[in-house]
């Protein structure tokens, strides 16, 4: 409880435990890629709001944790210090499980095709933030999946980094956002 500007009392609404993302990744990430991707999905998720705590997934406390837990491991090669593969259209960013229709708060993201988007997105200097670039792309396929994920839902939404498909831009755009109505779990006519 607060005390309120006349005296009186005023009791400010308890704070929703944190979604604790547990990550794992398969190859080496810079600490400012990892910074930018944490970023973003904060951002994204401020109007919801969910606030979220990041626990490498070795770290995994045997009692659990209070709240939400979702585990997205980061395959493939997440470093900017070599150059990508060509761009291959033919397949999804990440996915989150399903089992018998109910999505799992499991996520698999391919950074391979993040890293190739990314730089298939980029023009001249901004090329020199690569790390920046890749983070924020990486925050944005991430924030998909946890909406899929902490909504526990196979829909889409029609507008902001909740749609069926992202292109090189929506990874590297300067505004991204999580859609009002997907702020409430409501994609898809859900």
């Amino acid at each position: 409880m607060v005390a309120g500007a006349e005296g009186g009392l005023r009791v400010e609404p308890a704070k929703a435990p944190p979604v604790t993302v547990f990550f794992s990744f398969e190859s080496a990430v810079s600490g400012q890629t990892l910074q930018h991707l944490r970023g973003e999905l904060d951002r994204l998720f401020a109007p919801v709001p969910l606030n979220f705590d990041w626990l490498r997934l070795e770290e995994a406390p045997e009692a659990g944790v209070v709240g939400e837990a979702v585990v997205v491991r980061f395959r493939g090669n997440c470093s900017v210090t070599s150059l990508p593969p060509m761009p291959d259209e033919r397949g999804p960013f990440a996915s989150a499980s399903v089992t018998d229709g109910v999505v799992q708060p499991f996520a698999e993201v391919n950074c391979d095709r993040v890293r190739a988007a990314v730089h298939y997105g980029l023009w001249g200097t901004e090329r020199n933030q690569l790390a920046r670039h890749l983070g924020i792309a990486l925050g944005r396929v991430v924030a998909h999946e946890v909406y899929h994920m902490y909504f526990r839902t196979k829909a889409h939404g029609t507008a902001g980094v909740t749609r069926h498909a992202l292109s090189p831009q929506d990874l590297v755009g300067e505004k991204a956002e999580l859609h009002p109505e997907d702020r409430a779990g409501k994609a898809g006519g859900k």
